[in-house]
This record gives structure tokens, sequence and C-alpha cells, in this order.
């Protein structure tokens, strides 16, 4: 057996594998009480004795090269000589740290979003509701493990493919608030890169309250101001405004179907007049807030009203 007794990855190293441990420790069963040399390639790098028992262990006392070594061991007796050589065990040493990851190449970290009513990438510093963003990138070496750490705990590991991509979803959604993610590369060696910068983002997935004070506005004829609930009003575009979230978004409904949307200003008010005429007849206006993250709140209570625009004839 070969053994790696250097972090992060240790343990047997498999015949063909990779280790980090440039001094790995070799071990195994040969007669006892003899001499055992062991070989890398042709050449000879040190020997041993066997115990009692037979057993046998061996670490080079200098660094071996990175690169590929055939390990091979020999048995030596003052009666037969030296035995014929082991099966080669092939060990892979490397010691090269993987680069560190620059999330801001094109590609090498994106965040998405899944989650109604807004989906799509997530900006560095943005926000989402989706509480369990899948995390993906390309552009590495295939075979390296990206560990996905948030204040220095891994949130979960990916292997990276062939053709460089990788991709991970938490199982754990994770908690409203701030979050700073950074990315390590692990090599088939156990080498681990320097984590990379962060990327901040904030879960918020608490539904926004719906608006409240809502007035609608007449402002034609010579009857003009608020116009209640069961109304009848001769402003075919009446101005819509209440009271929001600041920098949420207040979608206007007539009759259950959006016809436009304001945003809340800094001072938590927002307005809304329809650009097109509405028609005469019934209508229904209600809201519903959108915040930034997608979070949609329970639509507003409804003022129903009818338009009529239309003059009465008066005879005498």
């Amino acid at each position: 057996s070969v053994v790696d007794d250097v972090d992060p990855v240790t343990g047997d190293v498999a015949n063909n594998g990779y280790t980090n441990d440039a001094t790995p420790t070799l071990n195994g069963e040969a007669t006892a009480n003899a001499i055992v040399n062991i070989y890398d390639g042709k050449a000879l790098i040190g020997s041993t004795t066997a115990s009692a028992d037979g057993k046998w262990s061996f670490t080079p006392a200098q660094a071996l090269a990175d690169g590929e070594h055939d390990f091979t061991a020999t048995v030596v007796t003052a009666a037969a000589g030296e035995s014929a050589p082991t099966d080669v065990w092939v060990v892979n040493i490397d010691t090269v740290v993987p680069d560190q990851i620059d999330i801001d190449a094109p590609d090498n970290l994106l965040v998405y979003d899944d989650v109604a009513p807004i989906e799509g990438y997530i900006n560095n510093g943005g926000v989402t509701n989706d509480a369990e963003p899948t995390f993906s990138g390309h552009n590495q070496q295939p075979g390296n493990i990206i560990t996905i750490s948030e204040n220095g705990a891994a949130l979960g590991t990916a292997l990276v493919q062939a053709d460089g991509s990788w991709s991970f979803t938490p199982t754990t959604p994770l908690a409203d608030g701030a979050h700073e993610v950074t990315l390590t590369a692990t090599d088939e060696a156990g080498n681990t890169s320097e984590p990379s910068t962060p990327f901040d983002f904030t879960v918020d997935t608490v539904a926004p309250d719906s608006t409240t004070d809502d007035t609608l506005l007449d402002d034609v004829g010579p009857i003009v101001g608020p116009i209640a609930s069961g109304d009848t009003t001769d402003d075919n575009q009446p101005t819509f405004n209440g009271k929001g979230e600041p920098g949420a978004t207040v979608i206007i409904n007539d009759n259950d179907e959006a016809i436009g949307s304001a945003v809340v200003g800094p001072d938590g008010e927002w307005s809304f007049t329809p650009e097109t005429p509405l028609d005469d007849g019934e209508h229904s206006f209600n809201t519903v807030v959108v915040d930034e993250a997608g979070n949609e709140s329970a639509p507003s209570d409804s003022i129903d009203f009818v338009v009529d625009t239309v003059g009465q004839m008066v005879s005498i």
C-alpha cells in the first residue's frame, strides 16, 4: 500500500492514483527480518528491514518530484539474494495548488434563481427570493472538486465534469439575509486553491405588505376629488395612488388584469395614471406589490367604480 498523510485528502493512494504527499509511505509484507529495497522506476531510492512478523514500511527521506512514479520492491536475503520485483504501483505526485477561481471571468460563477415571478441569474450584490439558488460554473479542470463555502463553512461540493462545468444546488434552504459565498478548487491530489473573492447576495423570501391608503382621484369635469368604491366618474384616466414598501413595484390591476405599474418612492408614496383611457363601463382597481426579490403581496382591497363619459341631453 501507499499512504498519503498530507491534508486535505489523506489515506491510501490507489494504484495509478494521485497524491499531494511528496514523501508518501510505502508498506508491505516480506520475509521476516529481510532487507526490502524500494525502487522508483530503475532507481533504488531506499531500503528498510522487515520486522519479525514480516511487515515493512518505508518513507522517502527526500521529497519526490512532481509527476509519475513507478514503485516496486524486492526482498534481499543471505540465502537467496535479491528477489524479482513486485508488480509496479504507479503513483502520480502533484503538489501544485490550483489557480484561484476568478468569479469575475465569464461563466466562472453563475447563480440562478428559478422561483417565480422574477427568474434568472442573480447579480453580485443582488437580491433573490430563491432560498435554494443553483450555483454553477465553467472553465475548470475536469476532475477537480469545487467547494462552495459561506463564512468558512462548506455549503456543498461539486465535481467538475469532462467539459469543465460544475453545478450545485443547496439541499437546505439558505436563511433570509445577507450571504457571502466563496469558491475553492481541489484537484485529484488534494491541493486546494485560495478562496475566490466573495459573491454577495441577499435572500428575501418574505412577502411585502399590501399597499395602504389607496386613493382613486377624479380631476375631470365639474365634480372632482376621491372616487369611492361604488361611485361613477367621468374621468377615464383617474389617478391611483397610495403607500407601499420603498423601492418595491406596485402592479395595478383592472378587473384582474394588469394595466400598469409604479415604483414606490423613498418616501413610501406611489402614483399611477393610465396612459390609455379606460372604456366606459364597470372597473375594479386593486394592486399587488412585488419587492426587489420577486416576492408578491396579497392583493389590496378593490375600488369598484363606473366610468361614464357620455353626456346626457336635457329637453324642455
